[in-house]
């Protein structure tokens, strides 16, 4: 008997490991899918998670394992968040879009609360931070790689997408964007710094020393002031969470670093820009240099470390001063490369970037105003913000997580994220001088990384990324597994899951994956064909996607292009009139968006309806008050109308819609007036209104 509950017992921790290990694999290879920013990519990697979890929750049913209790404060937090997206959906700016969101958060809340509890299933801890650290490498170099033209663009390895991976003298990487890049190379080097850190052994930690070179010279490679601004934050925030020793190898370390990297990184960029190979000798030689260094100081740590705190405190002001005056005198003596020099001194409150971002926070508090409390529903920026924009741009995201929340979420999501965050903060910085050695210092180190990663995300787009999700998720869940297990969190009611409950959940979001998917795929080859000019091979494409990705709006719209095409050519009215049921559907799924508006109004003015599809039109140039396209669509109907009736011989009736047509330069100028940025009337519209002059005095 005992020898069939030891065998259980190992199969048990077998396949929790396995487990863990394969949810790893997921954080590991999204970001070399444009990092999950597309849904095509995304929903695969949710239907691969779901299958693993559906297999955990099985075999956990047939083990007779306890179930999952949710009992801390950051899984109840994640679990009121879900539920608000939920509830939003109904009500939402656009309800695919807040189902989607819905789908995701669902997705990482159901991640974060595996991880959660497999996270002690295996022992070593560092083996996590040594691959988050060598992932970020791989990825940079792939990047440099590029840029040496020895990564083909065409090259899909696995379906991944290799095309502009080095562009604008940026390291983009696999990431949508370089600034996400950053971020992420940020925490993959703060992943190599705290694993020197936990090690003894001096080939681990002089090899994570090697390695964090390569990595902090990516991500300066990536040229992100966010990224500059920031990753300081962070390496400060875990320099004064450390015991004394591990501050003193912390600024040791950083110090040299920043003094290599300094000399190296003239001579790295011309490398790199010139396409020289000597760029990697350099990049060696820097890594091999710095290890050298801390290899050396090592022989003198405890000589070091046994100085007064007065002394430490002395030398590590030194250090930060010298740092600072080297930096400066680097900066401002054209010794660094042009490129890098030119963003630094470019980091103020007065740049276009930075102009251009607080334009977009201000108006993400103008969308999330008329529904301050619990927010518009998920994927609501995009269905509204130029119906508030105040100045002509084009954006999915606020670039700043948190207005993204209070747009989506209103308060109550802001609200919960800060929960969430503090929930995983505070109880560690509280009680850090009672926490065993040395699960202190990986826990101050990956709390460092969810810092890096939740700080930078006040900047710039990193959760619209389904990779940055996972990763940040992972991580923060490892944490939260510390916080139960020296019991610093507890809610005040708890709940156990039943694995049935959980495995037909795993089914159902399994199954809605695979279908999501499949509906975007066919999507994306519909848009091909479109613009193929095959559109009947389109129209064959959009009605598939739309019958497996039910509740996009966009495939109800772009489905209602091709019928309309199909109606222009071939006459069938009931080809019109399909076209009509399709933005019909369009606009109940997203009912404030211009494209869906003015798609019914031009289907209403072609069918004789004209007052309907003109009120239409005119919605659609309120919720697009600074989009010219707008103006040109409403004015070339009332013309149409116009030329109507002057047709049948009705000329005061045309001269009505005429005129009617000429008011809305009124309408334009006043909207444009209101812009931060000079707005003038486009080509085609001065050409329209000429027009409409003419047809009046004649």
């Amino acid at each position: 008997m005992p020898k069939k509950e030891n065998k259980s017992s190992l199969n048990l921790s077998l396949l929790k490991k396995g487990v863990l290990i394969a949810l790893f694999g997921l954080v590991l290879l999204s970001p070399y899918y444009r990092g999950l920013y597309f849904d095509y990519e995304r929903f695969l990697f949710f239907a691969v998670f779901w299958g693993i979890a559906i297999f955990f929750f099985v075999a956990q049913y047939f083990l007779r394992q306890e179930r999952i209790i949710i009992s801390t404060i950051p899984e109840w937090i994640f679990i009121f968040l879900v539920l608000l997206y939920l509830l939003n959906i109904p009500l939402a700016a656009d309800k695919g879009g807040a189902f989607r969101e819905f789908f995701n958060y669902l997705t990482f809340a159901m991640f974060f609360l595996l991880v959660e509890n497999l996270w002690s299933s295996l022992e070593d801890k560092k083996w996590f931070l040594l691959a988050l650290g060598l992932n970020g490498i791989i990825l940079a170099f792939l990047g440099i790689f590029y840029q040496f033209g020895w990564v083909s663009p065409s090259a899909t390895p696995l379906g991944m997408s290799m095309r502009d991976l080095f562009i604008g003298g940026r390291l983009h990487s696999t990431f949508q964007y370089p600034n996400t890049t950053a971020a992420y190379f940020a925490m993959s080097y703060i992943a190599l710094l705290t694993l020197f850190l936990l090690e003894k052994k001096k080939s681990w930690f002089l090899g994570a020393i090697f390695l964090s070179f390569l990595s902090l010279s990516g991500f300066f490679f990536t040229y992100s002031r966010g990224g500059i601004l920031t990753l300081p934050l962070a390496l400060i925030f875990l320099f004064l969470l450390l015991p004394r020793r591990e501050k003193i190898q912390l600024a040791e370390v950083l110090f040299f670093s920043l003094l290599v990297l300094l000399l190296f990184v003239s001579p790295l960029e011309n490398y790199l820009v010139h396409k020289d190979p000597l760029f990697f000798g350099f990049l060696f030689s820097g890594a091999l240099i710095l290890t050298g260094v801390i290899f050396l100081l090592s022989k003198v740590e405890e000589k070091v470390a046994s100085l007064s705190n007065r002394s430490l405190l002395l030398g590590v002001v030194s250090l930060v001063g010298l740092v600072v005056i080297i930096f400066l005198l680097a900066l401002y003596s054209d010794f660094l490369p042009p490129q890098l020099s030119r963003r630094l001194r470019d980091i103020s409150f007065t740049t276009h970037s930075a102009a251009e971002r607080f334009i977009f926070y201000r108006d993400a508090w103008r969308v999330s105003f008329p529904r301050l409390l619990n927010g518009w529903g998920g994927r609501a920026w995009k269905a509204l913000y130029l119906g508030y924009q105040s100045a002509p741009y084009f954006t999915e995201s606020t670039h700043n997580f948190y207005l993204q929340i209070l747009v989506e979420g209103g308060l109550i999501g802001l609200s919960l994220i800060a929960i969430l965050l503090f929930s995983l903060f505070y109880p560690f910085i509280k009680n850090r001088h009672s926490l065993p050695s040395p699960d202190k210092i990986l826990i101050f180190g990956v709390l460092s990384l969810l810092f890096m990663g939740f700080t930078h995300s006040f900047l710039d787009v990193n959760f619209s990324l389904g990779a940055y999700h996972f990763t940040i998720w992972f991580f923060a869940a490892g944490v939260a597994n510390y916080l139960r297990d020296y019991k610093f969190s507890s809610f005040p009611l708890s709940f156990r899951i039943h694995y049935e409950f959980l495995i037909l959940l795993g089914v159902v979001f399994f199954v809605l994956s695979i279908l999501i998917f499949q509906g975007t795929n066919n999507k994306i080859w519909g848009d091909y064909y479109a613009k193929a000019g095959d559109n009947d091979s389109a129209l064959y494409f959009y009605q598939k996607a739309a019958r497996f990705s039910f509740g996009d709006a966009e495939i109800h719209l772009a489905l209602s292009r091709a019928w309309r095409e199909k109606f222009l050519k071939e006459g069938n009215p009931q080809f019109r009139e399909k076209s009509k049921k399709e933005a019909e559907r369009a606009h109940r799924l997203s009912p404030f968006y211009y494209l869906y508006l003015e798609q019914l109004g031009v289907l209403y003015v072609e069918e004789g309806q004209f007052e309907k599809g003109l009120q239409f039109l005119e919605e659609a140039v309120e919720k697009a008050p600074l989009l010219s396209s707008t103006y040109e669509v409403l004015v070339s109907a009332y013309r149409a109308v116009g030329d109507f009736y002057k047709s049948r011989g009705e000329e005061e009736k045309a001269r009505e819609y005429y005129a009617r047509g000429l008011l809305v330069r009124e309408k334009f100028q006043k909207n444009v007036s209101h812009s931060r940025k000079n707005i003038t009337e486009s080509e085609n519209l001065q050409e329209a209104f000429q027009e409409l002059s003419l047809l009046l005095e004649n």
